[in-house]
């Protein structure tokens, strides 16, 4: 005769507890996670993966060149308060020079306030915020797109980008921007869509910056 052994009851009792918990963890779940909506991938939302790239200026050269213009303004403005009898031309004119001091100063300033946004797309957008306030030129809208050059007689030099639109908005920004090149290329690609007329300096500027004119825009003379 085979001896069958028969499971101790404390073991049936525990092993029906453990099931029965299951179920009802299983029973839990279920009611909490019915009525939650799957996650959606973000690759298949439609939204953009980035809202654009966040520019600034360099403070390096911008901070220098408030302190030349605050020094210049104080040793300018001294002799006003230290020097007795000055004429009237004397005083105009270092009045004046303290004017353009002060106003190269608080220019510079601003600058350094500025924030820009290059967004690039069909609803894309390049914005400036500033002391000054907001401005904002969409892709779709814009009529003009020049890159200047200004080169000084002992070397260096630097660009400078100017963007009309439609309703006559004018944004301009100089290469003291960080990746100035990302906000030039981001506004080309307006350019291109909108089939823009650039000139030949422009033309020969972006190929400067090492970027490619679109094909869809033309040249003066319609070339």
């Amino acid at each position: 005769m085979t001896a069958r052994m028969t499971p101790a009851p404390d073991a049936l009792m525990s092993g029906r507890r453990h099931n029965g918990d299951e179920a009802l963890r299983h029973d839990r779940t279920d009611m909490f996670t019915q009525d939650r909506p799957a996650a959606v991938p973000a690759a298949t939302t439609g939204l953009p993966a980035a809202t654009g790239q966040v520019l600034r200026h360099h403070r390096g050269p911008l901070l220098a060149d408030m302190l030349r213009a605050g020094f210049g303004s104080l040793v300018v403005a001294l002799p006003l308060f230290v020097v007795q009898g000055l004429g009237m031309v004397a005083v105009g004119v270092l009045s004046l020079l303290v004017a353009l001091f002060a106003g190269f100063g608080i220019q510079r300033a601003i600058r350094l306030s500025e924030v820009w946004r290059a967004v690039p797309g069909p609803h894309g957008f390049i914005e400036r915020h500033s002391l000054t306030g907001r401005r904002r030129i969409a892709l779709h809208q814009l009529t003009r797109l020049k890159l200047l050059h200004y080169a000084p007689r002992r070397g260096g030099g630097w660009f400078r980008l100017i963007l009309t639109d439609q309703l006559g908005h004018v944004l301009a920004v100089e290469d003291s921007l960080r990746d100035f090149n990302h906000l030039v290329a981001t506004a080309l690609t307006g350019a291109g869509a909108r089939h823009l007329t650039l000139d030949g300096v422009t033309r020969h500027n972006l190929s400067a910056l090492g970027l490619r004119v679109p094909q869809t825009c033309t040249g003066e003379g319609g070339s």
